[in-house]
């Protein structure tokens, strides 16, 4: 679609702006009010932003996740996790959480712009879904991509906490 001099892209009802980002061709979220001007969004995956890195930006251009800069732990069970997570304060922020497993599959998807993900010893992180309304815990392997079930009470995965904007 054009409107004036540049080219937007339009997917479900959302407007996309091609950009540069690092040299590489990205997409930018833009609104287009009815008198069609734009209103850029201020938020790319990437970007540093409240505490961590984004890693989501939704439809809106303006709500997102982001992604602390590196491993809160690498050999933690579930609920010592858990119990980090409800007193971390990071980078002057205390809302702090583990991912779920979408959110964590979502931040696999990004782990090179994040970057500082374990790929040795314990590369598989927790999230906070319940591995089939079970007691075992859903993890990714950042090594594969792999989806895994673990002990919330035996075993010892990495951590990496995300927040939400």
């Amino acid at each position: 679609m054009n409107i004036g001099d540049v080219t937007y892209m339009k997917f479900r009802n959302h407007f996309y702006q091609p950009v540069q980002v690092d040299g590489q061709n990205a997409y930018e979220v833009v609104n287009i009010s009815q008198n069609n001007t734009q209103q850029m969004s201020n938020f790319n995956i990437g970007q540093t932003f409240g505490g961590g890195i984004i890693y989501f930006v939704d439809g809106t251009g303006q709500h997102g996740l982001i992604s602390s800069t590196n491993d809160q732990n690498n050999s933690i069970d579930y609920f010592s996790a858990n119990n980090l997570c409800q007193g971390l304060s990071l980078n002057g922020y205390n809302d702090w959480r583990i991912p779920s497993k979408d959110e964590l599959i979502q931040l696999y998807n990004q782990r090179n712009v994040v970057g500082g993900f374990a790929i040795s010893g314990y590369p598989d992180y927790w999230t906070s879904t319940p591995w089939m309304n079970k007691n075992p815990r859903f993890t990714v392997n950042f090594i594969n991509g792999t989806i895994n079930g673990h002990d919330p009470h035996r075993d010892n995965v990495s951590l990496r906490v995300i927040r939400s904007f």
